[in-house]
């Protein structure tokens, strides 16, 4: 009546007629004054973490469903106790529960939720007897911080709400516009709803005569998850509204759980600092500790993995043990030659933890050398030829090097200084006067097998320390679980510097199988590996590799050439749902497993076989493996529920020792959980319900690129030694799908520019070439967050022309250079390539190089020998080369390598 300008019964009017002017009184400038600095720093909503990915029309298709939980009559007074006791509110309470478990599910201290509040102003005489739905909604911000007291904390939260009640009259519409949260984006996408006037209550005070029954109450928020919270004397009963294309139910009861379990602990230890209070029951713990842990299986603990090899040499002696190119060594052989190496060492003092570096090639020598430090009882140490000196003298000299067996001609990749060297070459006859009987009394199980370096975070790499016990384990027994048998061939692809080239050269060692092993060049040449691949049984490939030779496959229609193939590991890094739905096309015979570990685990701990062509989008790395112990933990150690977000932990028989000679980082990185020792990976995931993992990512800047782990410490760290060089941030990118690269963004100081190719060849003096950045782009400055660190989803994309095709472009004279710059920029995705531009500072990479490879033999029917390649990586370079192989008609083909008849 007053809106219309009617002049109501006077009485009647009052009440509504001071709330309307009480309204008009109302400081505006001080309610935005007070929600601006409120919401100061707060930028998006709260995630959930356990939600499904939103939909483009989610909204419109909501689907509503409910879900109850009440908390026991004991612990409800229990509660309202510690409410009295301790001058808190229920309410409180409720909206301190609901902000921890936010907290916990999203891993932010600071969360955002709605609440609703009454809207009646308590200074406005009547306001309790008008009328008419006041209520309104408002942001309730909890800045949750782990090690806070629980008691202190929730006090604090309360005293926050009573500031809060002077301005809880602002619409939302209006704090919303005020807040830092993007127009179109919510503030928050759940509201916690006390409901003081439950609707029994009123009901029992209905006037005699009167009888109100069948009542019934639809609620709907436009939110994802609504928690109604509505106190009784008996029970509080926790009433859940949702989404059901956000939510399912199994998911929201869970929730609710979690909500009680809080609630439950807030009275059991009023004491305790945030960090302390559980979200799972007995059972809930048991069941992610203990029964999806449960994969005890006996292994020869008490033996090295030599002798698991000498004894399958004993056993089937004559039948192939390595195949390279057209070389075939039996068992016998090999075995024999191994000890001749190793009775060799030990005459030059090599035993237990003795470290032994072995820097070859690929080939049958390299084989020997790794089984021959093995039984001599050395620690192996591999080094990759192709790596820069630098690297190679950092490691040798970090390491302490005894002995290091080599070749004359790479003896001068390293620096004098160790002690003693093997030639394998010109000490070949001293080498082959040696016994050829298996060594005695050399390594015990609990002695260093190996030292694998991985990239370092702080600008150096970090020996791991694998024991022969951690790598029995790994090897025998998933030897078993995969079913490898003497009539298995399995190729070994991946370099010996990365510890998963152990899975695929020992596991068939130690089971009768024959190893394949391949040179680079036969790696880096598509069609010869794929052709190699039809005459195996077990393959394994990291996720960019198997993408070409799927891709290789399909485009020659080959598929059907494979079915040799039973089972296929890809892991190393995170594995496409569209590359496995692809690999079950091509190999639909094959059994396919993604393998997770990382090498602090020995090599492998999870797998999860795929059965069926993956929907879900989930980066499934399924469960542990024998002996392997895997736990999900938040930052404060606690095991966290289904589907919440944490870190993984593993422990078990492939735990290595640690890092050599890194004392800080092994009290970091291996840490005790309820008396056990674990490495904590950095990697996140969650637990799927039926008990398999899903990959999340990483927790730091560690990222994988073509299965390599890099730290971009490492790289950024050795950028910055460049004098020119003032600031750098390095990072993975990709800009085109399935292309994942390497950019360095630099700011220079001040000198005049410094060309990028001048920035690659400094990096190419300390790292190798996976970890070069494939572009470089210039800044004037980095873009910093609000708290000065550099902002990298603000740095931008690089520039389709790389800034090296500049001033020294010449353009292609030929049909085959014009041919050969087309299949580059195709490649390479740049607008132009000259003469003398370089393939690799283009943005190439060695996989791009298999493709380059079997393009030009597409387009010109002539082999493009790798070494050729490499050597002179120009625009020019590969048309002399293409020019040279079409005048003489010099092929390289190579047949499929099968093993032989054992």
């Amino acid at each position: 009546a007053l809106v219309r300008g009617e002049q109501p019964e006077l009485e009647r009017a009052r009440p509504y007629r001071d709330f309307v002017g009480w309204l008009g009184r109302q400081d505006i400038s001080k309610a935005e004054a007070y929600w601006r600095e409120y919401l100061s720093g707060f930028s998006a909503p709260t995630p959930f973490g356990v939600d499904r990915a939103r939909r483009g029309a989610a909204r419109e298709t909501a689907s509503h469903d409910e879900r109850l939980a009440l908390l026991p009559e004991s612990a409800t007074r229990a509660l309202r106790q510690f409410a009295r006791q301790h001058q808190l509110t229920l309410n409180t309470l409720i909206q301190g529960a609901w902000a921890i478990l936010l907290s916990r599910y999203s891993r932010e201290t600071d969360v955002v939720f709605g609440a609703t509040v009454a809207g009646r102003p308590a200074d406005l005489t009547g306001i309790g007897e008008m009328v008419g739905l006041f209520i309104n909604t408002l942001p309730v911000r909890a800045r949750v911080e782990p090690e806070t007291p629980l008691l202190g904390w929730l006090k604090n939260l309360q005293e926050q709400q009573a500031e809060a009640r002077e301005f809880e009259y602002t619409p939302l519409v209006e704090v919303q516009r005020w807040s830092e949260v993007a127009a179109g984006a919510g503030l928050f996408e759940s509201i916690v709803v006390f409901e003081n006037y439950p609707v029994d209550e009123m009901l029992r005070e209905q006037p005699d005569g009167v009888k109100v029954s069948d009542v019934r109450s639809l609620e709907r928020t436009s939110y994802p998850l609504t928690l109604g919270v509505v106190p009784s004397e008996d029970e509080l009963s926790l009433h859940a509204a949702f989404d059901g294309q956000r939510f399912d139910g199994a998911t929201v009861e869970r929730m609710l759980g979690h909500l009680r379990m809080l609630l439950e602990g807030f009275v059991i230890n009023p004491a305790q600092r945030i960090s302390q209070l559980s979200l799972l029951t007995e059972v809930e713990r048991h069941h992610l500790t203990v029964e999806w842990n449960d994969t005890r299986v006996d292994f020869p603990h008490d033996r090295c993995l030599h002798e698991l090899f000498e004894a399958q040499a004993a056993e089937t002696p004559r039948a192939t043990a390595l195949a390279f190119e057209d070389r075939r060594l039996s068992y016998e052989e090999l075995n024999a030659r191994a000890n001749q190496l190793a009775h060799h060492l030990r005459q030059l003092k090599v035993g237990p933890e003795v470290r032994v570096g072995v820097l070859l090639e690929r080939s049958p020598e390299s084989v020997t050398a790794l089984l021959g430090v093995l039984k001599a009882g050395g620690v192996y140490v591999p080094l990759d030829p192709s790596h820069p000196r630098d690297r190679l003298a950092f490691i040798a000299d970090d390491v302490q090097l005894a002995v290091l067996v080599t070749t004359e001609s790479l003896l001068g990749r390293l620096p004098a200084g160790v002690p003693q060297v093997v030639r394998l070459d010109s000490d070949r006859a001293a080498v082959e006067a040696r016994s050829t009987q298996n060594p005695e009394g050399s390594a015990a199980p609990g002695d260093t097998a190996y030292m694998i370096y991985t990239s370092g975070s702080t600008g150096r790499p970090k020996g791991v320390m694998v024991e022969h016990r951690n790598l029995v384990n790994t090897i025998a027994t998933n030897g078993r679980k995969f079913d490898f048998n003497a009539a298995d061939s399995m190729p070994v692809i991946a370099p010996f510097v990365f510890d998963i080239s152990l899975f695929e050269l020992l596991t068939p060692l130690v089971g009768g199988a024959t190893a394949v092993l391949l040179s680079k060049e036969h790696v880096l040449d598509l069609p010869r590996l794929a052709a190699s691949l039809t005459g195996v049984t077990l393959l394994h490939l990291v996720p960019s590799l198997m993408r070409q030779v799927v891709d290789y496959i399909r485009e020659t229609d080959r598929a059907g050439d494979y079915h040799g193939l039973r089972s296929i590991f890809v892991g190393g890094e995170l594995v496409p749902n569209a590359l496995l739905k692809d690999m079950r096309e091509v190999f639909p015979s094959a059994q396919i497993h993604v393998l997770y570990g990382p090498t602090e685990a020995t090599i492998i701990c999870t797998s999860h076989a795929v059965a069926d062509t993956p929907v879900n989008g989930r980066h499934v790395i399924g469960t542990p493996l024998a002996n392997a112990h895997v736990r999900i933990l938040d930052s404060h150690l606690n095991v966290v529920p289904v589907g919440v977000t944490g870190e993984i932990f593993i422990a078990g028989a492939g735990v290595a020792r640690g890092y050599w000679n890194r004392a800080e980082l092994n009290a970091e990185k291996f840490v005790r959980v309820d008396e056990t020792r674990y490495y904590r990976t950095g990697d996140l995931a969650r637990y799927l319900p039926n008990g398999e993992i899903e990959f999340l990512g990483r927790d730091d800047e560690q990222v994988k690129i073509r299965g390599h782990r890099i730290e971009i410490g490492e790289i950024e760290s050795a950028m910055r030694r460049h004098p020119a060089v003032r600031e750098t941030a390095v990072m993975a990118r990709e800009d085109v799908p399935g292309d994942r690269r390497l950019v360095a963004y630099v700011v220079t100081g001040g000198r005049a520019e410094t060309p990028p190719a001048e920035l690659r060849g400094h990096l190419q003096q300390a790292l190798p070439e996976y970890m070069i950045p494939s572009a470089f782009v210039m800044l004037d400055a980095l873009p910093l967050t609000s708290n000065g660190k550099v902002d990298r989803r603000a740095l931008p994309e690089p520039d389709a022309v790389r800034p090296e095709s500049g001033a020294d472009y010449v353009a292609p004279r030929t049909p085959v250079e014009e041919v050969l710059a087309g299949i580059c920029r195709r490649l390479l995705g740049v607008a132009r390539v000259g003469l003398n531009d370089n393939f690799f500072e283009l943005g190439g990479h060695s996989l791009l190089a298999t493709q380059l490879v079997s393009r030009v033999r597409e387009a010109f029917e002539v082999e493009l020998p790798l070494r050729r390649f490499y050597a002179n990586p120009t625009l020019n370079g590969i048309a002399e080369t293409v020019e040279e192989a079409r005048r003489t008609g010099e092929t390289m083909r190579v047949p499929p390598i099968t093993s032989r008849p054992r």
